[in-house]
């Protein structure tokens, strides 16, 4: 890192490094989930809670489960304990997402969990942590230290690590794989080339700085859906600015009246279902001005300005989950251009301890 850096490209700069040590613990995720099958066999709801980028992370998690005859829910910590702690039972597993393993509405999340007698699991950084202490399964994801406030690499990880678990509890209950696992081994290798890509990011951040840019949409759909909301999340803690996400084709439906001046559009479309309609949005809102950064696994469109490929990288979840890289990248230097702090975002702490 140059002394003119702030740390936090140096904790992106570690995303596959990251990526790679989740992807080596991904036997150890699995023999997570087969204990929790083992224990709750007549499993019938779960509930997958985070705050703020781990409710992201959660809800990119919960994915590989949606499609089951389970009842998943991903939702704030904070709604969790409010509108549905009181609906749990022993049949019920209740997984908590917490880089600092302290903040206080999933830690009491868990606490709401258990005296519901529901099941409960932590995923965190932090071991030794109060939710890795009170949870009955704990998973600490061992990614070295991470500097920055806000979150970077560890975003990363923990939507990965809760997705694997996700995949094999989906395994175990239903003999059904995800095609996302058979494509781990990718990872590391195609999130290098997206560090590569950094300077190119730059350039496309700092023009958006010469173009008196001060509003960004992000739009995802299926699992690139929360991976579109960190991304707006990630460009607003770090600048200030505007942002917003909605799913793809939901931009039609009223958010395309703001397509105009000074905004910035982020569209995500990765081989799968809505691959074919995400293009036609993005030729419609090319066709009416918009400024687009178009991000996609696919390189049959040929290059063009504005263009993000993630190489290497068939299946959709694992295209979704990599495009979070070159966001975070281009919202660093945006920050940075407008001569932000983003080792020291406004108003923002590591985690909230009370509530």
């Amino acid at each position: 890192m140059r002394n003119d850096e702030y740390s936090t490209i140096n904790d992106i700069r570690d995303n596959p490094l990251a990526i790679e040590s989740v992807v080596k613990a991904a036997p150890k995720i699995t023999n997570l989930a087969e204990r929790i099958y083992e224990k709750i066999r007549d499993l019938k709801r779960i509930f997958f809670v985070g705050c703020g980028s781990s409710y992201y992370a959660v809800m990119f998690g919960a994915w590989p489960l949606l499609n089951t005859e389970l009842k998943v829910h991903a939702v704030p910590s904070s709604e969790f304990i409010f509108y549905h702690s009181q609906l749990l039972n022993e049949e019920d597993l209740v997984i908590g997402v917490s880089r600092s393993g302290q903040t206080a509405e999933t830690v009491s999340a868990i606490k709401k969990a258990r005296e519901h007698k529901a099941l409960t699991v932590a995923f965190t950084l932090t071991p030794k942590s109060e939710l890795y202490e009170i949870s009955e399964e704990s998973f600490a994801v061992d990614i070295g230290e991470e500097k920055s406030v806000v979150m970077t690499k560890s975003f990363t990880s923990l939507s990965l690590a809760s997705a694997i678990f996700s995949a094999a509890l989906k395994r175990c209950m239903f003999n059904e794989t995800c095609s996302f696992v058979d494509e781990l081994g990718e990872l590391r290798g195609s999130a290098e080339s997206l560090i590569k890509k950094e300077k190119e990011i730059q350039e496309l951040a700092e023009a958006r700085i010469m173009n008196a840019v001060e509003r960004f949409i992000c739009l995802g759909s299926g699992p690139a859906y929360p991976i579109m909301l960190e991304g707006a999340l990630k460009i607003k803690e770090t600048s200030y600015v505007a942002t917003e996400s909605f799913h793809t084709l939901e931009f039609r439906h009223g958010p395309m009246a703001s397509i105009g001046e000074k905004l910035t559009i982020f569209l995500s479309a990765f081989k799968g279902e809505i691959f074919d309609a995400s293009k036609r949005l993005l030729n419609e809102i090319k066709e009416r001005g918009a400024d687009v950064i178009f991000m996609t696994n696919s390189s049959e469109e040929g290059e063009e300005k504005g263009k993000i490929v993630i190489p290497r990288i068939e299946c959709e979840e694992n295209a979704a989950l990599l495009s979070i890289i070159p966001i975070q990248i281009f919202a660093y230097y945006y920050a940075v251009r407008k001569g932000k702090n983003p080792d020291k975002p406004r108003g923002i702490t590591r985690y909230i301890g009370k509530f």
